[in-house]
């Protein structure tokens, strides 16, 4: 194998490596501490192959931020539409950190 591959083979494992590793980062520290806040949907949009996603912005303690996410399974992109308030977890450590709260469904 020539020198050019095996810097590109270690460079790819290095970035996957490190999507690990912020993937987790982000987990652990909403698992550590969390608080609950509303957000505010300010665009939803779609990624080809990858699937719906949808963009909030929140405060806390005076500052805004915004973060955006993928929408698994069942939600319908269309149920969020721009403007709508969700419920978000996010980070005590790191604010930047959140996710939505997906609501279960109550009905019996």
């Amino acid at each position: 194998m020539k020198l050019k591959n095996w810097i590109q083979l270690f460079a790819l494992v290095g970035i996957i490596a490190f999507g690990f590793y912020e993937s987790n980062k982000h987990k652990t520290m909403l698992s550590s501490c969390s608080k609950n806040t509303r957000a505010i949907i300010i665009d939803r949009y779609t990624i080809k192959s990858r699937g719906y996603f949808i963009k909030y912005k929140y405060q806390v303690n005076g500052k805004e931020y915004e973060s955006s996410e993928s929408l698994k399974g069942d939600l319908e992109i269309e149920t969020f539409e721009k403007g709508i308030t969700i419920d978000i977890e996010y980070s005590c450590e790191d604010p930047d950190f959140s996710k939505y709260i997906r609501l279960e469904n109550t009905d019996e």
